[in-house]
């Protein structure tokens, strides 16, 4: 039986009489932005505590070394993304890598702001953080913290939109994520464009895993807070609705996704 080809190239002019066939080169593959490397950035600039603080994280599947570390995460030469994740002030290399987060009252008045930096783990702790603080404010007049059942917004919900915005920022854009706290909602704008031929109704169903970083995401999916199956928005809703509260709208607008 004749053996059929892997591939089947159509549309090719044939060689012509006499003369070797041209090599067919595929197009060349744009590296994703967080892949391209860092040329001023040396190992030494890196922090220390972020990278043993992610070695923590692996456990015994960790590399020796920091180099090592960075090697068995595929970010040598040092890339963009290696200064996200372990740069002490990624913010200073690459504008706008930070969270700004404030809190307003009812006359839209700002009462409160933050502006959260470090490497992108640090980030999302501290963010998670002062959100978990924002929801466990008691009702005017009250003494005692929410506990987390009588939360008015399910953690775990926050956390996934949190996740999803770090993941998938076009860090390129030099635009921080923003967070407004409210007391009636909390609003998150993601500087990021969806995918081509994704919309933002699309995001309730089920899609495949295309992280717009994906060195950035490979990482926290090494770390245990990702799964890598483009599952975030699922739990997000899962996590709403086991909450007995409305699922969060989700829009693009103004240059980016809320």
């Amino acid at each position: 039986m004749k053996e059929l080809p892997d591939i089947e190239w159509k549309d090719l002019r044939p060689a012509a009489a006499g003369l070797p066939a041209e090599p067919f080169a595929p197009p060349a593959a744009t590296p994703a932005w967080d892949a391209q490397p860092l040329p001023q950035v040396r190992l030494a600039d890196l922090d220390g505590a972020a990278l043993a603080g992610f070695r923590e994280r692996l456990g015994e599947g960790a590399a020796a070394g920091d180099a090592a570390l960075l090697e068995q995460l595929q970010l040598f030469q040092l890339k963009r993304a290696a200064v996200l994740l372990f740069h002490a002030a990624p913010e200073r290399l690459v504008s706008g890598a930070y969270v700004r987060l404030g809190r307003f009252d009812r006359e839209q008045r700002l009462i409160e702001q933050h502006a959260i930096g470090g490497p992108l783990f640090v980030q999302f702790e501290r963010t998670l953080a002062l959100l978990e603080e924002h929801l466990q404010r008691s009702v005017a007049g009250g003494r005692e913290a929410r506990s987390p059942a009588d939360y008015p917004l399910p953690l775990a919900a926050l956390r996934e939109a949190l996740l999803n915005a770090l993941l998938h920022k076009d860090y390129a854009r030099g635009l921080p994520i923003q967070i407004r706290l409210h007391d009636g909602r909390i609003s998150l704008w993601n500087p990021a464009q969806l995918p081509a031929g994704w919309s933002a109704g699309g995001l309730r169903e089920r899609q495949l895993a295309r992280p717009g970083n994906p060195d950035i995401a490979a990482a926290f999916q090494r770390a245990g807070l990702v799964e890598g199956w483009g599952l975030g928005i699922d739990k997000l809703l899962a996590a709403c609705r086991a909450h007995g509260v409305a699922e969060p709208l989700l829009r693009p607008e103004q240059d980016g996704l809320w």
